[in-house]
């Protein structure tokens, strides 16, 4: 693990000594500007990726998993496994994602520390796996098959029957010796385990019998490991090897999210509100013929296309989930009708809340170049340079703050959020690139649009207060996000309020576009990196195109530099 965080950061210093090497370039014009203010910026910005390049594993560890075998490789174990004990696969398509038992996961490391949590993880209990799903269209029997991701070994197996399916009816000692020679095949040492319970339901045209093993002096913090095992007629037709949880924390911990929901619905109530608001407000400056759409138009384009490519570039595992109820062409259609749907309510939300929030932020904020389209019209002038300049330091000075807010705040104020496995299910895509692109650029688009861009003069046009008006979009933002798993609840609304004031100020006192970049940068960082921390040449290079992609603006200041100096205008 030491080994591939640091093959990790030695590859993220290549890639980001790049964009260094523009900024370095640009150093030159900005003598015409305010020198000590962007060698500033440049300063705070590298400081921060260095807190966050040395101490993110720190902030964010993951949980000890060890990934021995790929996607394709668990697909292949559960046909073996099926074809072995004569499941006809004929006509059966098939689904893989990443997964695990996340309330038991939770548990071990909340009540046990990560470190000792990870030490059972690696060790006594498997919580992650590789879900395999085979089905067909139109018909129920289908099957699951949890692997192992460490040794290909089966965890767990599913098979979905019809209630009035057709099989024996055996009496329960006997349905027991084939469930105990099952587990025998499955190299579980039945001797270390109490049976704890049995029971039996007579179906329509059979019986099945259900078992249920506890291990022996198996206690993790009161969570006890157990095997069970379900009989249809005279063959095993369920299995799962698990961390049996109590039901104490289950509730407790629900109970505990609940919190966070709420506080994510209050967000949302008011999101609704600033949406509605930032309609009303277009229609009051068209008719002043006030407004510039063509900038907003674009972006909420790109955002609408990149949604649209990215539910496609999911199918292989959006058909985990494929009801088989319906025909597939049906589910496909209705998903597509709905992604489309979904893009367009998105791409009015971001065109009528960036057109508002250009004319407002011109009439109240008094910007001439509110609206992005002027520095688009000009990506090689020093403005748009500066604005990316500003905008890459901002977003990696939140990549420092937030490693520096978990990690003091884990080890000095008892917050927590659970481990992850390091493993994305992005890596099961057609392109895993596009997931973090996606991602990047609808969050900052249709974020910054509505709660700064739009929300912050509307608020300082009523209340005449500066303060208020980057404060309170600030909070609205950071408790839509409550509903992440860390704990107590409100933290991420703390630190996205803290994060929220920073982008506010930038947002009024420079431009949109700042903020803009600053939130893509963030976004796809942190999404990319199960990409770039791969070993995997082909996801690494996914990464890489992540990184590129986030760079163009760095590369449009490149040019820009380059041709003034060749005009003599530098």
């Amino acid at each position: 693990m030491i080994y591939a965080t640091q093959h990790f950061f030695g590859k993220v210093y290549k890639l980001l000594s790049s964009f260094c090497f523009v900024v370095n370039a640009n150093i030159g014009f900005f003598m015409k500007s305010n020198l000590s203010e962007h060698l500033g910026f440049i300063g705070v910005g590298f400081i921060g990726l260095l807190i966050f390049v040395m101490f993110y594993s720190s902030a964010f560890p993951e949980a000890s998993i060890d990934i021995g075998i790929t996607n394709t490789d668990a697909r292949e174990v559960s046909e073996n496994f099926l074809v072995f004990r004569n499941f006809s696969l004929d006509g059966y398509e098939s689904a893989v994602r990443f997964d695990s038992f996340s309330e038991s996961v939770v548990y071990l490391q909340k009540e046990m520390g990560i470190e000792k949590a990870n030490e059972v993880m690696m060790n006594d209990v498997e919580l992650w796996f590789f879900r395999c799903r085979f089905f067909m269209p139109l018909e129920k029997t289908e099957y699951i098959v949890l692997v192992s991701p460490k040794d290909g070994s089966i965890i767990g197996f599913l098979q979905e029957l019809l209630d009035e399916h057709r099989g024996a009816s055996i009496d329960v000692d006997e349905a027991e010796v084939i469930a105990l020679e099952f587990l025998s095949e499955m190299d579980v040492d039945v001797s270390q385990f109490d049976l704890i319970l049995t029971s039996s339901e007579e179906m329509k045209n059979r019986v099945d019998h259900d078992f249920k093993w506890e291990k022996k002096d198996s206690s993790f913090v009161n969570a006890t490991y157990r095997v069970d095992v379900s009989v249809y007629g005279d063959y095993v037709g369920y299995y799962k090897k698990y961390l049996y949880v109590p039901e104490s924390f289950g509730r407790d911990y629900q109970n505990e999210r609940s919190y966070g929901v709420v506080l994510s619905l209050f967000s949302f109530v008011f999101m609704v509100i600033l949406v509605l608001l930032s309609f009303g407000v277009f229609v009051v400056m068209y008719k002043k013929d006030d407004v510039k759409i063509k900038f907003a138009v674009w972006l909420s384009v790109i955002v609408g296309v990149l949604v649209v490519l990215d539910m496609i570039n999911s199918l292989p595992l959006v058909f985990s989930n494929y009801p088989t109820t319906i025909a597939k062409s049906v589910f496909f259609s209705t998903l597509l009708i709905s992604t489309v749907i979904g893009a367009l309510v998105y791409m009015v939300i971001i065109a009528i809340s960036g057109v508002s929030g250009d004319a407002l932020s011109r009439r109240v904020l008094l910007k001439k170049n509110s609206c992005v389209t002027d520095f688009f019209r000009k990506v090689n002038s020093r403005e748009f340079a500066y604005s990316s300049i500003r905008g890459y330091a901002l977003g990696f000075f939140f990549l420092g703050y937030v490693t520096l807010f978990y990690l003091v705040g884990r080890n000095f104020f008892d917050i927590w959020l659970p481990a992850g496995s390091g493993y994305s299910n992005m890596l099961n895509t057609f392109m895993p690139f596009l997931f973090p692109l996606t991602v990047g650029m609808l969050a900052a688009v249709s974020e910054e649009f509505l709660f700064r861009f739009f929300a912050i003069p509307l608020t300082k046009k009523y209340t005449k207060s500066m303060s208020v008006a980057i404060l309170l979009p600030a909070i609205i933002w950071a408790l839509g996000h409550s509903s992440y798993t860390v704990f107590p609840v409100y933290v991420r609304a703390v630190e996205l309020t803290i994060a929220g004031v920073i982008f506010g100020y930038m947002f009024v006192k420079y431009d949109i576009l700042t903020v803009l970049i600053a939130h893509y940068v963030i976004d796809a960082v942190l999404v990319g990196m199960p990409l770039l921390m791969s070993s995997n040449m082909y996801y690494f290079g996914s990464g890489v195109i992540v990184v590129a992609l986030m760079l163009i603006p760095a590369g449009f200041a490149g040019m820009g530099f380059l041709r003034r100096r060749y005009r003599g205008k530098v």
